[in-house]
């Protein structure tokens, strides 16, 4: 059978109906991209507050230096808000103030922040809450999990449990100690994890424990 050669002519409509297709489809998804673009905001905004300074030689000082490094290299908008405390309103206060000022994330950087969280949160479903270790995400008002929180796990308790390993090995007396700053439920689970790291070793030991508020 003899191949049928090709006109120059078919050739040129050829390439005029490829490029036809092509321009289409790059059209396409051009308006698609366009459209994407439109629905996202164009500004990403954080807000990180801490209940300390930011010179404090650790919790603090970590979350400032992270979010500085993380803002070097994506070049984020972000703000830095120190030494909050832990007053109820006064945490409350600040996360409505941030998440009503355009701030599209806003991370509360402690384990003490989750009630005040869940109180905010509902109001602002498009504002991403970030926690540190929550234990909850329930709204104590609808009973439903809140979808814009979310939360960073530090792994406090499997430390504390390995500690508490550590602990039973080390107690001459089968009495072992824990401290914590404030009687949140993170920091009780913490010294909950290192009694029953203990008690994996050694059924008898006792725990004493102390909260300073402070």
């Amino acid at each position: 059978m003899k191949r049928r050669s090709i006109s120059t002519t078919a050739i040129a409509a050829i390439i005029i109906v490829i490029i036809i297709v092509v321009a289409g489809v790059a059209g396409y998804y051009y308006y698609m991209n366009m459209q994407a673009k439109k629905s996202k905001p164009q500004v990403v905004k954080i807000a990180v507050l801490l209940p300390y300074v930011v010179n404090d030689y650790g919790w603090d000082q970590d979350m400032y230096q992270a979010i500085a490094q993380i803002a070097s290299v994506y070049h984020i908008n972000y703000t830095v808000d120190q030494n909050i405390g832990y007053s109820t309103s006064a945490v409350e206060s600040a996360l409505e103030y941030y998440a009503s000022n355009g701030y599209n994330i806003i991370v509360a950087w402690t384990v003490g922040w989750q009630q005040e969280i869940l109180t905010v949160a509902p109001n602002y479903p498009n504002v991403w809450f970030i926690g540190a270790d929550l234990t909850n995400f329930t709204n104590p008002s609808t009973g439903q999990p809140e979808k814009n929180v979310v939360s960073i796990s530090i792994d406090l308790i499997d430390g504390a449990y390995a500690a508490g390993v550590l602990a039973a090995f080390l107690t001459k007396t089968g009495i072992i100690g824990y401290q914590a700053g404030f009687s949140y439920p993170t920091e009780v689970a913490i010294g909950n994890a290192f009694l029953q790291g203990a008690l994996s070793v050694n059924k008898s030991i006792k725990l004493v424990y102390d909260f300073t508020g402070t």
